[in-house]
C-alpha cells in the first residue's frame, strides 16, 4: 500500500485500486494485471479479522478476489464492504 492515501496506480500492465478509511480504520487494495494468453482467477481474498477496516474485492466465477490475471480491460464486478457508516476514498 502507498503512503495511507487513496490512489489509482497504474505500473506498466497493472492497475493498483486502494480504499482508504478518512477515520483511520485502514486500507485495502486491489491489483488487475494484464497481457497474459487467457483470464485466469488471481489470489483470493483475505478478509481483515478487524471488522472496522474496508474490504476492496473483485467477484469472479464464485471467487473474491484481491488480485485479477486479465488478457485485456474487461468488465470487472468490483465490490467494497464496510462495516462502519464513514468516508471512504478509492
Amino acid at each position: 500500500m502507498i503512503n495511507n492515501y487513496s490512489a489509482c496506480i497504474f505500473y506498466e500492465q497493472k492497475i493498483f485500486l486502494i480504499v482508504n478509511s478518512e477515520a483511520g480504520y485502514g486500507t485495502d487494495e486491489i491489483m488487475l494485471s494484464f497481457g497474459y494468453s487467457e483470464n485466469e482467477n488471481g489470489t483470493k481474498k483475505l478478509f481483515s479479522n478487524s471488522s472496522s477496516a474496508p474490504s476492496l474485492y473483485m467477484g469472479s466465477k464464485g471467487n473474491y478476489l484481491s488480485v485479477a490475471i486479465l488478457m485485456q480491460i474487461n468488465l470487472i464486478l468490483l465490490c467494497f464492504k464496510i462495516e462502519k457508516q464513514m468516508f471512504y476514498r478509492i
